[in-house]
């Protein structure tokens, strides 16, 4: 699974221009809308549970020249995909593993009560030695939780 690029994301204004980088057909855009409400906007796509829309997609019908069918896999995968697209191009989190489709719920370590497993392997620092800024470990979320200590004495 590829995530948009960066131009690729600011270059997304429409649900149309997502749809289309997502690779969903017209009659499955048609379907989605049916069973999701009027989409019209990138926001509303990501703002959906994704609960809710694993239960909209399950067992979604899709009509092609006035014949019927269920999604198929690649169909379900392209829905993921505009919706992780949407989450992203809103500055939100994915929290969906859209290789599987498995929910994977947004957490940071502090709600867990500890650090990250590679960050509790460390060794304390020795006298002399620079203590980490956790920020640089790409975890923002912990990083307003941690004073930075300077040098240790």
């Amino acid at each position: 699974m590829v995530d948009p690029s960066t131009a690729e994301l600011e270059g997304f204004s429409t649900l149309a221009d997502v749809f289309n980088w997502a690779g969903l057909s017209d009659p499955l855009r048609t379907a989605l809308n049916e069973e999701l409400g009027d989409l019209r906007l990138i926001r509303e796509l990501a703002s959906i549970p994704v609960a809710d829309l694993e239960d909209a997609i399950k067992d979604l019908d899709i009509t092609i020249d006035g014949s019927g069918r269920k999604i198929k896999a690649v169909e379900k995968t392209r829905v993921r995909l505009a919706r992780t697209a949407c989450r992203l191009r809103c500055g939100l989190p994915k929290d969906v593993d859209t290789s599987s489709g498995t929910v994977a719920p947004v957490q940071s370590w502090a709600q867990w009560g500890r650090l990250p497993p590679q960050l509790e392997a460390q060794q304390p620092p020795r006298a002399g030695q620079r203590v980490l800024n956790w920020a640089q470990y790409g975890t923002r979320l912990l990083a307003p939780q941690c004073a930075f200590l300077g040098q240790q004495r």
